[in-house]
């Protein structure tokens, strides 16, 4: 274990999933039964042995939240604290925790000793996730209560039923006050709730206003391991001219697209917009996945491809006043080009209205209009993202002029380079011959013949280098010329596997 990082993916992506699956087993007090995405504590006996005691009796685990538990009306209680006995464990304690949490999951822990420092970000992290799983805790029981009116009939206005708003996670931020009280009275300090954008700072403290929150719905945005990351809060005024539609908290993260935790398949659905990914889950479409309002970050290009995802099919807004949405989708191409998942695109304009063919549409008032079965048969007519990149890049141009059609392949030819797959390029090349009218061979020699003039000129540009540090190593720093000769051995046999064209 090299670091902190790996102790905390060994925690989140190993103990914790591997814990949630046993956990009547792991703490067989509370007699845990498992009720589809959660698991619900029916010992009365063990809840009340719980701290800070008489406690209620709702006790529940949730597959979206596996490192710790929810005690209803109280708040989160992470596993390493109950383990540990203590809410802030700090340094061995902390360390004990995890080593026991580990082997009730039947791991063992990586040999290695955390610094002070590391373990001191460690600590930080829980505490902070603590907090936030004990402000949504908070947000959904407003939600309940007289001071949610509003929010629910907001969210009732969208089709959400009671039951699904309890499941997709909704709460309503009623005010600075009420949340300062309560997350305070669980321990937490003023200024860390500053510091998580939870509260505004005193006054004469820099800041944001906070109260642009105060009435809007809430949400959590986790990360693939379940941690909340972000929380999002939407304007349900309808007020056009309101500042921003969706905030966030300050330093919130978005390295996670909205909802990897909630997947469990290998075929993946990205949309833009919160409200898409939830509307789509509450009519049973689990796999989906969602930008957060934001272009696709190569962050979340990495997640999606450490969660073995095989196939994504992109379903971002139709706006025909706007360029931004086929913009997006193309940038969303070129970062998904060198991944090894297969990429599909629902055109947009798919999901036009008929009757108002100029007005906006995104997946969650596509299926409103059209149904579940109107939305699967939408999904269906997906083409490959290849395919799409292609057609767009042939639309630029004049194919009806050698010059226009010169452009063109060009263009496909630079997109080529980034594609991994051998069969997509094809398909692609196929579309390009009956667009152009050049023959299948000329296209797929032409791009063959570049691709091993662009890899000559890298090859080249690398063979330099490794020659020039050589050359540097006995020059400048005297170094023995049988000790260089055998580092360059070991950089030449580096390239021939790179390049895979024989001995350099």
């Amino acid at each position: 274990m090299a670091s902190s990082d790996k102790l905390e993916e060994f925690l989140e992506y190993e103990v914790f999933q591997a814990l949630w699956e046993r956990l009547d087993t792991a703490f067989p007090e509370f007699d845990f039964r498992l009720r589809g995405h959660y698991w619900e504590a029916r010992s009365e006996e063990g809840s009340r042995a719980l701290p800070s005691s008489p406690r209620p009796e709702r006790i529940n685990a949730y597959r979206d939240a596996p490192f710790g538990f929810v005690i209803h009306g109280e708040g989160f209680v992470p596993w390493i604290s109950y383990v540990a006995r203590t809410e802030h464990p700090r340094g061995q304690d902390f360390v004990n925790a995890v080593e026991s949490l580990a082997s009730k999951a039947g791991l063992s822990m990586p040999e290695r000793e955390l610094s002070p420092a590391e373990l001191k970000l460690l600590e930080e992290r829980e505490r902070r996730s603590r907090l936030l799983e004990a402000f949504l805790e908070f947000a959904q029981w407003s939600l309940k209560t007289h001071g949610g009116m509003k929010a629910r009939d907001y969210l009732k206005k969208r089709g959400f039923s009671e039951e699904q708003v309890e499941k997709l996670e909704f709460g309503v931020y009623v005010g600075a006050e009420g949340v300062e009280k309560k997350l305070r009275g669980q321990g937490f300090e003023h200024n860390e709730l500053v510091e998580a954008g939870l509260m505004a700072p005193r006054k004469g403290q820099a800041g944001y206003k906070i109260n642009r929150w105060e009435g809007r719905v809430v949400g959590p945005w986790r990360d693939r391991g379940g941690r909340i990351i972000n929380v999002w809060a939407r304007d349900i005024s309808g007020d056009p001219e309101v500042e921003n539609k969706y905030l966030y908290i300050r330093g919130g993260s978005r390295r996670s697209p909205f909802g990897i935790d909630k997947t469990r398949g290998k075929d993946l659905v990205l949309v833009e917009g919160f409200m898409d990914a939830l509307t789509l889950r509450a009519n049973g479409f689990e796999n989906v996945i969602a930008l957060g309002g934001a272009g696709l970050g190569m962050s979340q290009v990495t997640t999606v491809a450490k969660c073995g995802v095989k196939t994504l099919t992109m379903n971002l807004d139709y706006d025909p006043s706007s360029k931004a949405g086929t913009r997006g989708t193309l940038n969303a191409l070129d970062k998904l080009a060198g991944e090894s998942l297969r990429v599909y695109v629902v055109p947009p304009g798919l999901m036009a209205d008929k009757n108002q063919p100029g007005k906006k549409v995104d997946p969650d008032d596509f299926i409103r209009r059209s149904g579940r079965e109107g939305y699967e048969n939408l999904l269906r007519r997906a083409v490959k993202g290849t395919t799409y990149k292609a057609y767009y890049l042939l639309s630029q141009h004049d194919l009806g002029t050698d010059l226009g059609r010169d452009k063109a392949i060009e263009d496909l030819l630079a997109y080529s380079f980034k594609v991994r797959n051998e069969h997509d390029r094809e398909d692609m090349w196929k579309m390009a011959s009956e667009k152009t009218g050049h023959s299948l061979e000329t296209l797929l020699d032409l791009e063959s013949r570049k691709r091993a003039e662009r890899d000559s000129k890298r090859f080249f540009k690398d063979m330099c280098k490794v020659l020039d540090r050589a050359r540097h190593e006995l020059e400048r720093n005297g170094a023995s010329p049988d000790v260089v000769a055998e580092s360059l051995i070991s950089r030449l046999e580096e390239m021939k596997a790179k390049y895979k064209d024989g001995e350099p």
